[in-house]
């Protein structure tokens, strides 16, 4: 999957929590979702120094959260098909909230090749894609 198909399919697969899905699809999203971040970031900076907006009264900020989240909110999803990839549980998501180890591992997790065949939440990816 490439980096266009990746964003495609957060978009296509925007509340679906069932199923798996492949290293590739959850970094590439996640890739799309740090440029989104740091898009904005830049355009926030530059209009905010150039125009004299601040953060507390300007209405574009909302804009630019909104459009942040619209692209995170899928991220949610697709880390739980990735655990499912990986024949884990979408409930080890909540590892997110312990500082540092719970973020190492689940790098780790998501580093690794996912099982390989059909498992508990569904066919195997790669192979439904050739």
């Amino acid at each position: 999957m490439d980096f266009q198909d990746a964003v495609t399919a957060g978009f296509q697969r925007y509340f679906t929590f069932a199923g798996r899905a492949t290293r590739s699809e959850y970094w590439f999203y996640t890739l799309f979702v740090l440029l989104v971040a740091f898009v904005i970031n830049m355009i926030h900076m530059t209009l905010g120094t150039a125009l004299g907006f601040n953060n507390q009264n300007s209405i574009y900020i909302y804009a630019f959260i909104t459009i942040y989240l619209v692209a995170y909110i899928p991220l949610i999803p697709l880390t739980v098909r990735r655990l499912h990839d990986k024949g884990r549980s979408g409930w080890w998501f909540f590892l997110t909230f312990v500082p540092v180890i719970g973020a190492a591992i689940l790098i780790i997790w998501f580093c690794q090749k996912g099982t390989e065949g059909p498992n508990d939440y569904g066919p195997d990816p790669l192979t439904a894609q050739a």
